[in-house]
């Protein structure tokens, strides 16, 4: 038997990036934002983390809770770098230069900028019926 040098906390689980993802995805609303453009170079290296980031955007569950949501693909053969633009209801521009990013931080980046400016949902009241209101008044 040898000797086994361990770092770290024994037994702690770490979370894999895509459960993180999915946890940015749980809270993530579209109704702010009125187009979505992602814009890469198949052939660059850097545009993977883009193109997972317009995969998560159609997951079914996504689409479920946002119907009217629909994002564009724009293809160049450039050697750009990838750029995800979105032009948002209140008639403000986001674009993120998505080189450098990963798919975490895009999402955590769109969370913590975009998602703001969605309205807010309206909930509807209620209403209390008593059996007298049901009847249609006092006999």
């Amino acid at each position: 038997m040898g000797i086994f040098k361990i770092n770290g906390v024994v037994g702690k689980q770490v979370p894999s990036a895509f459960k993180l993802i999915v946890e940015q995805l749980q809270d993530i609303n579209l109704k702010a934002v009125k187009n979505v453009v992602v814009a890469y170079d198949p052939f660059d290296e850097r545009s993977v983390a883009s193109r997972k980031f317009l995969e998560f955007l159609n997951f079914k569950t996504v689409t479920r809770k946002f119907p009217d949501f629909a994002a564009q693909t724009q293809i160049k053969c450039d050697r750009s770098e990838p750029t995800i633009s979105f032009d948002l209801i209140t008639g403000k521009k986001v674009l993120f230069k998505a080189g450098n990013l990963t798919t975490l931080e895009m999402f955590r980046l769109y969370n913590q900028h975009i998602t703001p400016h969605a309205p807010e949902e309206e909930t509807q009241r209620e209403t209390l019926t008593t059996k007298a209101m049901r009847k249609g008044g006092k006999k």
